[in-house]
Protein backbone atom coordinates (compact mmCIF):
# COMPACT_ATOMS: atom_id res chain seq x y z
CA UNK A 1 0.00 0.00 0.00
CA UNK A 2 1.02 3.43 -0.32
CA UNK A 3 3.52 3.47 -3.15
CA UNK A 4 4.78 -0.02 -2.97
CA UNK A 5 4.16 -1.61 -6.28
CA UNK A 6 2.53 -4.93 -5.82
CA UNK A 7 3.09 -7.76 -8.52
CA UNK A 8 0.82 -9.97 -9.79
CA UNK A 9 0.06 -12.39 -12.58
CA UNK A 10 -0.06 -10.36 -15.16
CA UNK A 11 2.86 -7.87 -13.96
CA UNK A 12 3.24 -5.07 -11.39
CA UNK A 13 0.13 -2.72 -10.34
CA UNK A 14 0.35 0.92 -10.57
CA UNK A 15 0.51 2.96 -7.88
CA UNK A 16 -2.31 5.26 -6.94
CA UNK A 17 -1.85 9.03 -8.49
CA UNK A 18 -1.08 11.53 -5.51
CA UNK A 19 -4.37 13.83 -4.26
CA UNK A 20 -4.13 17.08 -5.74
CA UNK A 21 -5.92 17.95 -2.66
CA UNK A 22 -3.01 19.27 -0.13
CA UNK A 23 -2.53 17.77 3.32
CA UNK A 24 -5.29 20.01 5.96
CA UNK A 25 -2.44 22.05 8.39
CA UNK A 26 -5.22 22.06 11.20
CA UNK A 27 -7.08 18.46 10.85
CA UNK A 28 -10.72 18.45 11.49
CA UNK A 29 -12.90 15.79 12.41
CA UNK A 30 -14.92 16.02 9.00
CA UNK A 31 -11.36 15.77 7.28
CA UNK A 32 -10.73 11.83 9.05
CA UNK A 33 -14.33 10.98 8.39
CA UNK A 34 -13.77 11.77 4.92
CA UNK A 35 -10.50 10.17 4.36
CA UNK A 36 -11.93 7.01 6.60
CA UNK A 37 -14.65 6.79 4.20
CA UNK A 38 -12.56 7.04 1.20
CA UNK A 39 -10.46 4.32 2.29
CA UNK A 40 -13.65 2.08 3.08
CA UNK A 41 -12.33 1.39 6.48
CA UNK A 42 -14.30 1.13 9.55
CA UNK A 43 -12.88 3.30 12.56
CA UNK A 44 -11.53 -0.07 14.14
CA UNK A 45 -9.80 -0.88 10.92
CA UNK A 46 -8.25 3.07 10.84
CA UNK A 47 -6.85 2.39 14.67
CA UNK A 48 -5.27 -0.40 13.92
CA UNK A 49 -3.43 1.09 10.44
CA UNK A 50 -2.75 3.98 12.70
CA UNK A 51 -1.80 1.90 16.36
CA UNK A 52 -4.44 3.66 18.02
CA UNK A 53 -7.85 2.81 19.77
CA UNK A 54 -11.23 2.94 18.36
CA UNK A 55 -12.26 5.07 20.65
CA UNK A 56 -9.78 7.57 19.24
CA UNK A 57 -10.91 7.16 16.18
CA UNK A 58 -14.96 7.90 17.47
CA UNK A 59 -13.34 10.54 19.26
CA UNK A 60 -11.40 12.41 16.81
CA UNK A 61 -14.63 12.17 14.40
CA UNK A 62 -16.92 13.94 17.00
CA UNK A 63 -14.48 16.49 17.67
CA UNK A 64 -15.50 19.94 17.18
CA UNK A 65 -12.03 21.70 17.47
CA UNK A 66 -9.16 20.55 15.13
CA UNK A 67 -7.51 17.96 16.24
CA UNK A 68 -3.99 17.53 18.15
CA UNK A 69 -2.17 14.20 16.76
CA UNK A 70 0.94 12.67 17.71
CA UNK A 71 3.57 13.41 14.98
CA UNK A 72 3.92 9.88 14.20
CA UNK A 73 0.15 9.40 13.76
CA UNK A 74 0.02 12.93 11.43
CA UNK A 75 2.58 11.08 9.03
CA UNK A 76 0.70 8.01 8.71
CA UNK A 77 -2.64 9.80 8.01
CA UNK A 78 -0.72 12.78 5.78
CA UNK A 79 0.51 9.52 4.10
CA UNK A 80 -3.07 7.58 3.46
CA UNK A 81 -4.30 11.30 2.82
CA UNK A 82 -1.92 11.75 -0.20
CA UNK A 83 -2.27 8.62 -2.12
CA UNK A 84 -6.53 8.41 -1.38
CA UNK A 85 -8.38 11.73 -1.78
CA UNK A 86 -8.62 13.25 -5.25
Amino acid sequence: VFGIEIEDHDGPVSRPKPSAVPFPRELTAKDVRRLRKRMALTQAQLAKMLEVSPAIVSAWERSSSPLRLHRRTRAALEKAWRFMLP
